[in-house]
């Protein structure tokens, strides 16, 4: 079973104001390693927009050979109290500076992603 415990949201407001822009540090929803490969995932319900400092931060990311840039939108369903079956529906990928647009996905369709990832990390 795919099931998510939701984490609590730090609340970053404290340092607003240190740095220019407003700049706060992002949330990451998703990242893995293998020799030097990374793997950054972001989720979003139902294909919300990523704020515009996330947007360029994953742009930055997409344009290093070490990292694959990967968007989820998903649905939830609460399985149990506080947890959260995670239900992939669209996919977009950042390489090499673009962004791809959404494209359908299933659980199926994300496993088989991973584990392609997997390979070419390995």
């Amino acid at each position: 079973m795919d099931l998510v415990r939701r984490n609590v949201q730090i609340d970053f407001g404290t340092i607003q104001g240190v740095l220019p822009w407003n700049m706060i540090p992002s949330d990451v929803d998703g990242l893995m390693e293998i020799n030097g490969s990374f793997l950054m995932i972001e989720t979003k319900f139902r294909q919300a927009p990523l704020s515009k400092g996330q947007y360029k931060m994953l742009l930055a990311m997409s344009k290093l050979k070490e990292f694959t840039v990967l968007v989820i939108s998903k649905e939830e369903e609460e399985a149990a109290p506080g947890v959260y079956r995670f239900l992939p529906t669209h996919w977009r990928t950042f390489t090499n500076g673009l962004m791809t647009d959404w494209k359908q996905c299933d659980m199926d369709k994300f496993k088989c992603f991973i584990k392609e990832w997997f390979k070419y990390a390995r």
